[in-house]
């Protein structure tokens, strides 16, 4: 069993690294996060249960 030893981050610069990281976050999505088009996920789910029709009956 090896010893390693833990380094403690003081909870005020953690709290802050993870404001950053959020912050970094969102700023990925633009000006404002949009939710998922339900018509895409329709369509995706519809596809994905073709394929596995198909896939079933060539079986």
């Amino acid at each position: 069993m090896t010893n390693t030893a833990r380094v403690s981050i003081p909870t005020k610069q953690r709290n802050h690294q993870l404001q950053i990281y959020e912050q970094e976050q969102m700023e990925l999505w633009g000006e404002t996060p949009v939710a998922e088009n339900p018509d895409y996920l329709s369509r995706q789910l519809i596809t994905y249960i073709g394929n596995k029709r198909s896939v079933v009956f060539l079986h």
